[in-house]
Protein backbone atom coordinates (compact mmCIF):
# COMPACT_ATOMS: atom_id res chain seq x y z
CA UNK A 1 0.00 0.00 0.00
CA UNK A 2 0.94 3.64 -0.16
CA UNK A 3 3.45 4.71 2.44
CA UNK A 4 0.73 6.67 4.24
CA UNK A 5 -1.86 3.91 4.15
CA UNK A 6 -0.56 1.19 6.45
CA UNK A 7 -1.70 2.90 9.64
CA UNK A 8 -5.45 2.77 8.85
CA UNK A 9 -5.14 -1.01 8.63
CA UNK A 10 -4.73 -1.08 12.39
CA UNK A 11 -7.38 -0.14 14.92
CA UNK A 12 -6.59 2.45 17.55
CA UNK A 13 -5.11 0.90 20.67
CA UNK A 14 -3.76 2.38 23.84
CA UNK A 15 0.01 2.47 23.77
CA UNK A 16 2.49 2.26 26.59
CA UNK A 17 5.99 3.60 25.90
CA UNK A 18 8.46 0.76 25.36
CA UNK A 19 12.23 0.67 25.35
CA UNK A 20 13.62 0.33 21.85
CA UNK A 21 15.75 -2.75 22.72
CA UNK A 22 14.70 -5.64 24.91
CA UNK A 23 16.72 -6.32 28.03
CA UNK A 24 18.14 -9.80 28.56
CA UNK A 25 15.48 -10.58 31.13
CA UNK A 26 12.67 -9.53 28.82
CA UNK A 27 13.88 -11.51 25.81
CA UNK A 28 12.16 -14.68 26.97
CA UNK A 29 8.79 -12.98 27.48
CA UNK A 30 6.33 -12.48 24.64
CA UNK A 31 5.68 -8.90 23.60
CA UNK A 32 2.51 -7.52 22.06
CA UNK A 33 2.46 -4.71 19.51
CA UNK A 34 0.19 -3.23 16.88
CA UNK A 35 2.45 -4.23 14.00
CA UNK A 36 5.51 -6.33 13.32
CA UNK A 37 7.78 -5.03 10.53
CA UNK A 38 10.40 -7.45 9.21
CA UNK A 39 13.33 -5.83 7.43
CA UNK A 40 15.12 -2.48 7.77
CA UNK A 41 15.90 -1.63 4.16
CA UNK A 42 14.14 1.28 2.42
CA UNK A 43 10.78 -0.56 2.37
CA UNK A 44 11.02 -1.47 6.05
CA UNK A 45 11.95 2.10 6.97
CA UNK A 46 8.98 3.43 4.99
CA UNK A 47 6.67 0.90 6.65
CA UNK A 48 7.69 1.86 10.19
CA UNK A 49 7.37 5.55 9.37
CA UNK A 50 3.90 4.97 7.91
CA UNK A 51 2.91 3.38 11.24
CA UNK A 52 4.41 6.19 13.30
CA UNK A 53 2.74 6.57 16.68
CA UNK A 54 1.70 2.91 16.89
CA UNK A 55 3.52 0.24 18.86
CA UNK A 56 5.81 -1.48 16.39
CA UNK A 57 8.26 -4.35 16.75
CA UNK A 58 10.96 -3.96 14.11
CA UNK A 59 13.18 -6.94 13.27
CA UNK A 60 16.42 -6.90 11.28
CA UNK A 61 19.85 -8.51 11.70
CA UNK A 62 21.80 -5.25 11.45
CA UNK A 63 19.56 -2.19 10.85
CA UNK A 64 21.96 -0.97 8.17
CA UNK A 65 19.62 -0.16 5.25
CA UNK A 66 19.29 -3.69 3.93
CA UNK A 67 21.16 -4.65 0.78
CA UNK A 68 22.38 -1.08 0.29
CA UNK A 69 25.18 -2.00 2.70
CA UNK A 70 26.63 -4.19 -0.07
CA UNK A 71 26.15 -1.70 -2.89
CA UNK A 72 27.76 1.50 -1.65
CA UNK A 73 29.79 2.22 -4.78
CA UNK A 74 27.04 1.36 -7.28
CA UNK A 75 25.74 4.28 -9.34
CA UNK A 76 22.17 5.18 -8.40
CA UNK A 77 19.72 5.26 -11.29
CA UNK A 78 17.73 8.11 -9.71
CA UNK A 79 19.03 11.65 -10.14
CA UNK A 80 19.55 13.76 -7.05
CA UNK A 81 16.94 16.23 -8.31
CA UNK A 82 14.36 13.53 -7.57
CA UNK A 83 16.03 12.10 -4.46
CA UNK A 84 15.99 15.54 -2.82
CA UNK A 85 12.40 16.23 -3.89
CA UNK A 86 9.06 15.67 -2.10
CA UNK A 87 8.83 12.36 -3.95
CA UNK A 88 11.70 10.90 -1.96
CA UNK A 89 13.78 12.21 0.94
CA UNK A 90 11.61 15.33 1.35
CA UNK A 91 8.44 13.23 1.33
CA UNK A 92 6.08 14.00 4.26
CA UNK A 93 6.68 10.42 5.42
CA UNK A 94 10.14 11.50 6.66
CA UNK A 95 8.74 14.30 8.84
CA UNK A 96 9.17 12.41 12.15
CA UNK A 97 12.91 12.02 11.45
CA UNK A 98 13.49 15.27 9.56
CA UNK A 99 16.06 16.48 12.06
CA UNK A 100 17.96 13.21 11.75
CA UNK A 101 18.13 13.11 7.96
CA UNK A 102 18.48 16.82 7.11
CA UNK A 103 22.29 16.89 7.26
CA UNK A 104 22.64 13.74 5.12
CA UNK A 105 20.19 15.03 2.50
CA UNK A 106 22.24 18.23 2.32
CA UNK A 107 25.40 16.15 1.98
CA UNK A 108 23.71 14.17 -0.78
CA UNK A 109 22.96 17.39 -2.65
CA UNK A 110 26.47 18.80 -2.35
CA UNK A 111 28.12 15.49 -3.29
CA UNK A 112 26.16 14.98 -6.50
CA UNK A 113 28.26 14.58 -9.63
CA UNK A 114 27.39 15.59 -13.20
CA UNK A 115 27.24 13.10 -16.06
CA UNK A 116 28.62 15.20 -18.93
CA UNK A 117 27.28 12.98 -21.73
CA UNK A 118 23.89 12.28 -20.14
CA UNK A 119 20.78 13.19 -22.13
CA UNK A 120 18.73 13.34 -18.90
CA UNK A 121 18.55 16.95 -17.64
CA UNK A 122 19.64 17.28 -14.02
CA UNK A 123 20.34 20.42 -12.01
CA UNK A 124 21.92 18.67 -9.02
CA UNK A 125 23.51 15.64 -10.71
CA UNK A 126 23.86 11.96 -9.81
CA UNK A 127 25.12 9.94 -6.87
CA UNK A 128 25.79 6.43 -5.55
CA UNK A 129 23.69 4.04 -3.52
CA UNK A 130 26.16 4.64 -0.68
CA UNK A 131 25.03 8.26 -0.45
CA UNK A 132 21.41 7.10 -0.33
CA UNK A 133 22.32 4.58 2.36
CA UNK A 134 23.62 7.37 4.62
CA UNK A 135 20.21 9.05 4.46
CA UNK A 136 18.43 5.80 5.31
CA UNK A 137 20.92 5.14 8.13
CA UNK A 138 20.18 8.57 9.58
CA UNK A 139 16.44 7.89 9.35
CA UNK A 140 16.90 4.55 11.10
CA UNK A 141 18.87 6.15 13.94
CA UNK A 142 16.13 8.72 14.43
CA UNK A 143 13.43 6.05 14.43
CA UNK A 144 15.14 3.76 16.94
CA UNK A 145 14.98 6.37 19.71
CA UNK A 146 11.17 6.31 19.59
CA UNK A 147 9.61 4.68 22.64
CA UNK A 148 6.98 3.11 20.38
CA UNK A 149 9.53 1.21 18.28
CA UNK A 150 11.08 -1.95 19.71
CA UNK A 151 14.18 -2.97 17.74
CA UNK A 152 14.97 -6.67 17.70
CA UNK A 153 18.36 -7.49 16.20
CA UNK A 154 17.66 -10.88 14.67
CA UNK A 155 15.41 -12.68 12.22
CA UNK A 156 11.84 -13.96 12.10
CA UNK A 157 11.83 -17.74 11.74
CA UNK A 158 8.10 -18.41 11.47
CA UNK A 159 4.68 -16.76 11.46
CA UNK A 160 1.39 -18.16 12.80
CA UNK A 161 -2.10 -16.75 12.26
CA UNK A 162 -4.67 -16.75 15.05
CA UNK A 163 -8.01 -16.45 13.29
CA UNK A 164 -9.99 -16.20 16.53
CA UNK A 165 -8.02 -13.17 17.69
CA UNK A 166 -7.34 -11.77 14.20
CA UNK A 167 -3.67 -11.56 15.10
CA UNK A 168 -0.25 -12.96 14.28
CA UNK A 169 2.51 -14.57 16.31
CA UNK A 170 6.14 -14.62 15.27
CA UNK A 171 9.18 -16.49 16.55
CA UNK A 172 12.15 -14.12 16.53
CA UNK A 173 15.65 -15.56 16.73
CA UNK A 174 18.03 -13.10 18.42
CA UNK A 175 21.17 -15.21 18.04
CA UNK A 176 22.46 -18.67 18.81
CA UNK A 177 23.17 -17.95 22.46
CA UNK A 178 19.87 -16.20 23.22
CA UNK A 179 16.37 -17.61 23.66
CA UNK A 180 13.78 -16.88 21.00
CA UNK A 181 11.34 -14.06 21.55
CA UNK A 182 7.67 -14.40 20.65
CA UNK A 183 5.97 -11.33 19.19
CA UNK A 184 2.19 -10.94 18.95
CA UNK A 185 0.89 -8.36 16.47
CA UNK A 186 -2.33 -7.39 14.78
CA UNK A 187 -0.53 -7.06 11.45
CA UNK A 188 2.76 -8.16 9.91
CA UNK A 189 4.61 -6.26 7.20
CA UNK A 190 7.25 -8.28 5.35
CA UNK A 191 9.88 -5.94 3.91
CA UNK A 192 12.39 -8.73 3.54
CA UNK A 193 14.09 -7.46 0.40
CA UNK A 194 15.47 -9.18 -2.66
CA UNK A 195 18.11 -11.57 -3.91
CA UNK A 196 19.59 -11.65 -7.42
CA UNK A 197 17.51 -13.71 -9.82
CA UNK A 198 19.09 -16.75 -11.44
CA UNK A 199 17.70 -17.23 -14.94
CA UNK A 200 20.45 -19.71 -15.72
CA UNK A 201 21.52 -22.31 -13.17
CA UNK A 202 24.69 -23.32 -14.92
CA UNK A 203 26.18 -26.71 -14.12
CA UNK A 204 29.18 -26.21 -16.38
CA UNK A 205 30.12 -22.55 -15.93
CA UNK A 206 30.66 -20.78 -12.58
CA UNK A 207 27.97 -18.21 -11.88
CA UNK A 208 29.39 -14.88 -10.72
CA UNK A 209 26.90 -13.15 -8.43
CA UNK A 210 25.79 -9.89 -10.00
CA UNK A 211 26.62 -8.05 -6.77
CA UNK A 212 30.20 -9.32 -7.04
CA UNK A 213 30.24 -7.92 -10.58
CA UNK A 214 29.24 -4.53 -9.16
CA UNK A 215 32.70 -4.28 -7.54
CA UNK A 216 35.62 -4.23 -10.00
CA UNK A 217 38.16 -5.49 -7.47
CA UNK A 218 35.99 -8.40 -6.34
CA UNK A 219 35.34 -9.23 -9.96
CA UNK A 220 39.04 -9.13 -10.78
CA UNK A 221 39.78 -11.50 -7.90
CA UNK A 222 37.09 -13.87 -9.18
CA UNK A 223 38.57 -13.98 -12.68
CA UNK A 224 42.12 -14.45 -11.39
CA UNK A 225 41.22 -17.56 -9.40
CA UNK A 226 41.62 -19.63 -12.58
CA UNK A 227 44.13 -19.23 -15.40
CA UNK A 228 42.85 -18.01 -18.73
CA UNK A 229 42.30 -20.67 -21.39
CA UNK A 230 43.59 -20.58 -24.96
CA UNK A 231 40.54 -18.48 -25.93
CA UNK A 232 40.91 -16.16 -22.95
CA UNK A 233 38.25 -16.04 -20.25
CA UNK A 234 34.87 -16.41 -21.90
CA UNK A 235 32.25 -14.33 -20.05
CA UNK A 236 28.50 -14.36 -20.72
CA UNK A 237 26.56 -11.40 -19.27
CA UNK A 238 22.80 -11.97 -19.38
CA UNK A 239 20.41 -9.03 -19.42
CA UNK A 240 20.15 -5.36 -20.40
CA UNK A 241 19.07 -3.80 -17.09
CA UNK A 242 20.75 -1.12 -14.98
CA UNK A 243 22.45 -4.00 -13.17
CA UNK A 244 23.77 -5.26 -16.52
CA UNK A 245 25.16 -1.82 -17.37
CA UNK A 246 27.01 -1.61 -14.02
CA UNK A 247 28.37 -5.16 -14.36
CA UNK A 248 29.39 -4.65 -18.00
CA UNK A 249 31.17 -1.41 -17.13
CA UNK A 250 33.38 -3.33 -14.69
CA UNK A 251 33.86 -6.17 -17.16
CA UNK A 252 34.88 -3.55 -19.73
CA UNK A 253 37.39 -2.10 -17.28
CA UNK A 254 38.97 -5.54 -16.82
CA UNK A 255 38.56 -6.87 -20.36
CA UNK A 256 42.11 -6.31 -21.57
CA UNK A 257 44.10 -7.05 -18.43
CA UNK A 258 42.08 -10.20 -17.59
CA UNK A 259 41.89 -11.38 -21.23
CA UNK A 260 38.08 -11.46 -21.32
CA UNK A 261 35.94 -12.51 -24.28
CA UNK A 262 32.56 -10.98 -23.50
CA UNK A 263 29.10 -11.53 -24.96
CA UNK A 264 25.95 -9.82 -23.75
CA UNK A 265 22.86 -12.03 -24.18
CA UNK A 266 19.55 -10.12 -24.41
CA UNK A 267 15.94 -10.78 -25.32
CA UNK A 268 15.26 -7.37 -26.83
CA UNK A 269 16.88 -4.07 -27.72
CA UNK A 270 18.24 -1.85 -24.97
CA UNK A 271 15.94 1.06 -24.16
CA UNK A 272 16.77 4.40 -22.56
CA UNK A 273 14.30 6.15 -20.27
CA UNK A 274 13.16 9.54 -21.58
CA UNK A 275 12.60 12.47 -19.21
CA UNK A 276 9.29 14.24 -19.86
CA UNK A 277 9.45 17.77 -18.39
CA UNK A 278 5.70 18.36 -18.81
CA UNK A 279 4.88 15.74 -16.16
CA UNK A 280 8.27 15.64 -14.39
CA UNK A 281 8.54 11.90 -14.92
CA UNK A 282 9.99 9.31 -17.28
CA UNK A 283 8.74 7.50 -20.31
CA UNK A 284 9.91 3.86 -20.03
CA UNK A 285 10.66 4.46 -16.35
CA UNK A 286 10.62 0.80 -15.32
CA UNK A 287 12.25 -0.63 -18.43
CA UNK A 288 14.63 2.10 -19.61
CA UNK A 289 18.17 2.85 -18.46
CA UNK A 290 18.80 6.08 -16.55
CA UNK A 291 21.85 7.93 -15.25
CA UNK A 292 25.18 6.12 -15.54
CA UNK A 293 23.39 3.07 -16.93
CA UNK A 294 21.96 5.15 -19.78
CA UNK A 295 25.34 6.74 -20.57
CA UNK A 296 27.14 3.39 -20.64
CA UNK A 297 24.25 1.70 -22.45
CA UNK A 298 24.19 4.28 -25.20
CA UNK A 299 27.96 3.98 -25.69
CA UNK A 300 28.32 0.20 -25.45
CA UNK A 301 25.04 -1.77 -25.34
CA UNK A 302 22.86 -0.48 -28.19
CA UNK A 303 22.92 -1.85 -31.73
CA UNK A 304 24.29 1.44 -33.05
CA UNK A 305 27.24 1.32 -30.62
CA UNK A 306 28.29 -2.34 -30.83
CA UNK A 307 31.50 -1.69 -32.68
CA UNK A 308 34.07 -2.22 -29.94
CA UNK A 309 36.08 -5.42 -30.06
CA UNK A 310 35.69 -6.10 -26.33
CA UNK A 311 32.03 -7.25 -26.48
CA UNK A 312 29.52 -8.92 -28.76
CA UNK A 313 25.76 -9.14 -28.35
CA UNK A 314 23.59 -12.14 -29.16
CA UNK A 315 19.93 -13.12 -28.58
CA UNK A 316 19.23 -15.05 -25.40
CA UNK A 317 18.00 -18.03 -27.44
CA UNK A 318 21.60 -18.56 -28.59
CA UNK A 319 22.96 -19.00 -25.07
CA UNK A 320 24.62 -22.37 -24.46
CA UNK A 321 26.28 -22.73 -21.08
CA UNK A 322 28.98 -25.11 -22.29
CA UNK A 323 30.59 -22.33 -24.31
CA UNK A 324 31.29 -20.06 -21.34
CA UNK A 325 33.79 -19.97 -18.50
CA UNK A 326 31.72 -17.51 -16.43
CA UNK A 327 28.07 -16.45 -16.40
CA UNK A 328 26.88 -13.16 -14.85
CA UNK A 329 23.07 -13.10 -14.59
CA UNK A 330 21.77 -9.51 -14.61
CA UNK A 331 18.09 -10.25 -15.25
CA UNK A 332 16.89 -8.66 -12.02
CA UNK A 333 15.90 -9.57 -8.50
CA UNK A 334 13.28 -11.76 -6.86
CA UNK A 335 11.88 -11.82 -3.31
CA UNK A 336 14.32 -12.95 -0.63
CA UNK A 337 13.33 -16.06 1.36
CA UNK A 338 10.36 -15.41 3.63
CA UNK A 339 9.83 -16.69 7.17
CA UNK A 340 7.99 -19.99 7.50
CA UNK A 341 4.36 -19.15 6.71
CA UNK A 342 1.04 -20.75 7.67
CA UNK A 343 -0.20 -23.79 5.78
CA UNK A 344 -1.53 -22.71 2.40
CA UNK A 345 0.94 -19.91 1.95
CA UNK A 346 3.82 -22.18 2.89
CA UNK A 347 2.98 -24.65 0.13
CA UNK A 348 3.22 -21.97 -2.55
CA UNK A 349 6.62 -21.24 -4.09
CA UNK A 350 5.40 -17.72 -4.88
CA UNK A 351 2.54 -16.57 -2.59
CA UNK A 352 -0.06 -14.47 -4.35
CA UNK A 353 0.05 -10.81 -3.36
CA UNK A 354 -2.61 -8.17 -4.04
CA UNK A 355 -0.70 -5.40 -5.82
CA UNK A 356 -3.10 -2.68 -4.59
CA UNK A 357 -3.49 -3.63 -0.92
CA UNK A 358 -0.17 -5.41 -0.42
CA UNK A 359 -1.92 -8.34 1.30
CA UNK A 360 -0.08 -11.63 0.93
CA UNK A 361 -2.30 -14.66 0.41
CA UNK A 362 -5.72 -15.09 1.96
CA UNK A 363 -4.76 -14.31 5.56
CA UNK A 364 -5.82 -10.84 6.73
CA UNK A 365 -3.17 -8.64 8.27
CA UNK A 366 -0.17 -10.08 6.38
CA UNK A 367 1.47 -7.67 3.92
CA UNK A 368 4.52 -7.73 1.68
CA UNK A 369 6.13 -4.50 0.48
CA UNK A 370 9.22 -3.44 -1.40
CA UNK A 371 11.06 -3.65 -4.68
CA UNK A 372 10.38 -7.31 -5.59
CA UNK A 373 6.62 -7.10 -5.22
CA UNK A 374 5.62 -4.74 -8.04
CA UNK A 375 4.35 -1.73 -6.15
CA UNK A 376 1.85 0.53 -7.93
CA UNK A 377 3.22 3.83 -9.31
CA UNK A 378 4.20 6.58 -6.91
CA UNK A 379 5.40 4.47 -3.98
CA UNK A 380 8.53 5.46 -2.11
CA UNK A 381 9.95 1.93 -2.41
CA UNK A 382 8.36 0.85 -5.70
CA UNK A 383 9.04 1.10 -9.40
CA UNK A 384 6.55 3.78 -10.33
CA UNK A 385 6.81 7.26 -11.77
CA UNK A 386 8.80 8.67 -8.89
CA UNK A 387 11.33 5.87 -8.52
Amino acid sequence: RSQRSLAPLLEKTSSTPMARNLSSAARQAAITVDALVVGAGPAGIASVLSLWGRKVAWVDPSFSAGRLARLKTVACNTKVDLLASPRHFHHPLFEPVRDSVAAEVERLNHGAKPLPTSLDPSELGWTTLGSCKRVFDAATSGMLVSHNVTALHGSVESLRHNAAKSSWSADVCLGDSLPKTEVHARSVVLATGTVPRRTVESQLSPNIDVEVAFDAELLRAKFELDPAGPQGRRVAVIGKSHSAAIALANVHLLAEQCDLRVTNFVRREVRLAEWMPSIASYKYNSTGLKGFGAVFGREHMMSSSLKAAWMRRRPMDDFDEQHWDYVIDCTGYCPAPLPALPSGLATSSSPVRDVLTGQLGEFPGLYAVGAPWGEPPGHLWGSGAGA
